[in-house]
């Protein structure tokens, strides 16, 4: 099992680009994708007790999910109106230890009827879910494709984690 140190450490050498996963404004952009790598994104946390801040230096910001137990954050946005491309790629650097258990999971929406300010108040119409296991172990760049129903118009982007291990995420990515 890997100690917390060398989880940063090692997340530090695999990616030494720099890039941010925390809470501030949304992570959608005008290139119809999620970015966390150059601004904020407006994670919401649904379980646990994960940390948002600093990864392996001060100006890199990251989630860490290590907390024991179960811990799920979320991430909802709107991005698919004038969206061409059915699919998608999620992208990330991960550090995952055996003992924790991680997986990526992606709902989208099509526009609803209701009435409302914005695109969740207007009770958008559930589509499907689209399930990514993270199954490699130790600290990696995950790259996977990720088919885009016809009708999406806004995703629902969660990151679960289970077990007692060190599991921290950067440089996430959902674009072309």
């Amino acid at each position: 099992m890997l100690s917390r140190r060398s989880a940063i450490l090692l997340l530090g050498l695999a990616a030494p680009v720099a890039g941010c996963i925390g809470s501030g404004t949304s992570g959608g952009n005008s290139s119809d994708e999620i970015d966390c790598t150059e601004l904020t994104c407006d994670w919401i946390t649904v379980s646990g007790n994960p940390v948002f801040g600093p990864t392996w230096h001060d100006g890199d910001l990251g989630v860490d999910l290590s907390a024991p137990g179960q811990t799920v954050i979320e991430l909802k946005d709107v991005f698919f109106v004038d969206h061409d491309a059915r699919q998608m790629t999620l992208r990330a650097v991960i550090t995952r230890d055996p003992s924790a258990t991680m997986s990526f999971e992606l709902d989208f929406y099509a526009p609803g009827q209701g009435a409302g300010a914005t695109f969740w108040d207007r009770s958008p119409v559930f589509l499907v879910t689209r399930t990514l296991a993270v199954t490699q172990q130790g600290t990696f760049h995950f790259s996977r494709p990720v088919l885009v129903p016809s009708e999406g118009a806004a995703v629902i982007l969660r990151v679960a984690k289970d077990g007692g291990g060190p599991a921290m995420i950067d440089e996430l990515e959902l674009g072309s």
